[in-house]
C-alpha cells in the first residue's frame, strides 16, 4: 500500500491567535497591562517585579498540559476536590438500588445522563427502525452501525489503495457537507464463546449420530472456542444541533426531523463504505441492538446470554409463523411458508448438496456441525 500525505489538515477549534482562545488570549493581554504601565511610567523595580509574574500567568493559561491549560487542571482540580467533599462523586444506579421505574431512560452518572435513544422512522428498503442517540449535554445528533470487512490482510496493492482512497474520500464528503461534525470507526476484538456454533449445533444435532463423529465433533469445537476471536467494528457518525435544527424544522420537526436529515447522511455514508471502501455489509443498530453492543463491550462474558435468547426469540416466532401459515388456504396441513423459514430451508439445503458431494454422512450430519452462520 502506498504513502499517502495529507497536508490540509487543521484543528476542529481554530484559535483567534497563534491557536489561542479567546480567554487564554484575554488573559494574558490583561496580565501584561501592568507590565506596560510600569514601563511607561520608569518604575523599572515595579516593571522587573511584575514581569516573573505575567510570565507565570502567561505560561500556566497559554501552554497546554496533556491537552489542557495549567489554570484549567487547577481549577478542574478544585472543582474535583469540592464535588468529592460535597458527595456529588458518589453516584448509584437506580438498578441497583432498586428503583428503576422507567426502563426507558439511560441508567448513567453525570453528563452521560444526558444521553437517550430514540426509536427512529422506517429506514431503508427493509423498514428498519435505527436507535438515534441523543446527547443533551453536547448537544448532538448520532446513530451507530455495524460494519462488515473483508480486510486488507490478502488484498493485493491496488485493492488496498483504492480502499484507502474511498476512506479518504468519505472522510472529504462528510467534511464539505459542513454536516456531520465527527465520523467514529472503532474495531474491538474479543474472545469467540462460540454462542451461535454451540445454538446451531442443538438445533441439528441428530440423535442417531455416531458417537465417534460426536466425539471428534466436541473436541474440535472446544479447540476453535479457546483460540477463536471476534472482530466487530462500528461507524459512529455525530452531527450537532446547531447544523441539524434548521433542516430538522423543514422536515417536520422533533425527534422524527431530526432522524429524517440524519437518514440523507446515513444513506449517503453506507453507500460509500459498501462502495469504494469495500465493506461487505452495513447494518444501522436499533435501540435493542446498540444495547447490547454496549453491554458486551463492557462485559464480553455476557454476549452468550444475549445471542442465546436473541436465538430463542427468533425460534418462538418462526414458530408462530408457521402456525400462522398453517392456518392460511394454500397451504397443506402441516407445511411450512419458504418465505417464512428461510433459514431453515437453507439448511435443508445445504445438507442435501454436501450429502450428493460425498462430504457428509447423509445419515448422521456429522459433517455439517462446523458449519456456522455469523
Amino acid at each position: 500500500m502506498n504513502a499517502v500525505r495529507y497536508g490540509a489538515w487543521r484543528q476542529d477549534r481554530q484559535g483567534w491567535l497563534f491557536g489561542l482562545s479567546g480567554g487564554a488570549l484575554t488573559t494574558a493581554v490583561v496580565a501584561g497591562l501592568p507590565l506596560l504601565l510600569a514601563v511607561g511610567g520608569r518604575a523599572w523595580v515595579a516593571a522587573l517585579v511584575w514581569v516573573p509574574v505575567w510570565a507565570v500567568l502567561a505560561v500556566g493559561v497559554c501552554v497546554p498540559i496533556a491537552g489542557r491549560s495549567a489554570a484549567r487542571w487547577v481549577a478542574d482540580s478544585v472543582l474535583h476536590v469540592v464535588g468529592a467533599g460535597a458527595g456529588w462523586s458518589a453516584w448509584q444506579s437506580r438498578a441497583a438500588a432498586g428503583q428503576a421505574d422507567d426502563l426507558s431512560r439511560a441508567d448513567l452518572p453525570g453528563v452521560l445522563a444526558g444521553i437517550a435513544t430514540h426509536d427512529g422512522p422506517p429506514f431503508g428498503a427493509l423498514l428498519t427502525r435505527p436507535a438515534i442517540v441523543q446527547d443533551s449535554s453536547a448537544q448532538t445528533w448520532a446513530a451507530v452501525a455495524r460494519i462488515s470487512h473483508p480486510g486488507i490482510g490478502l488484498a493485493e496493492a491496488g485493492t488496498r489503495n483504492r480502499m484507502g482512497a474511498g476512506l479518504a474520500e468519505l472522510l472529504e464528503g462528510a467534511a464539505a457537507a459542513e454536516l456531520i461534525s465527527v465520523v467514529a470507526v472503532q474495531v474491538r476484538t474479543v474472545p469467540d464463546d462460540g454462542a451461535e456454533r454451540a445454538a446451531w449445533q442443538a438445533r441439528n444435532v441428530r440423535s442417531d449420530a455416531p458417537a465417534l463423529a460426536l466425539a471428534v465433533n466436541a473436541e474440535l469445537g472446544e479447540a476453535m472456542v479457546q483460540v477463536g476471536v471476534r472482530h466487530e467494528a462500528f461507524v459512529t457518525v455525530v452531527v450537532p444541533e446547531t447544523r441539524i435544527g434548521r433542516q430538522a424544522k423543514e422536515a417536520g420537526g422533533g425527534v422524527d426531523g431530526r432522524a429524517r436529515v440524519l437518514y440523507g447522511v446515513m444513506a449517503e455514508l453506507e453507500a460509500r463504505l459498501i462502495g469504494a471502501v469495500g465493506c461487505s455489509g452495513v447494518e444501522w443498530l436499533g435501540t435493542a441492538e446498540l444495547a447490547a453492543a454496549i453491554r458486551t463491550g463492557f462485559a464480553p462474558g455476557d454476549r452468550a446470554g444475549l445471542v442465546e435468547a436473541s436465538l430463542a426469540g427468533q425460534a418462538d416466532r418462526r414458530r408462530g409463523a408457521a402456525a400462522d401459515g398453517r392456518r392460511r388456504p394454500g397451504f397443506g396441513a402441516g407445511a411450512r411458508p419458504p418465505a417464512l423459514h428461510p433459514r431453515r430451508l437453507v439448511d435443508r439445503d445445504v445438507h442435501a448438496v454436501a450429502a450428493r458431494a460425498g462430504r457428509v454422512d447423509g445419515r448422521s450430519g456429522a459433517g455439517l456441525h462446523a458449519v456456522s452462520r455469523r
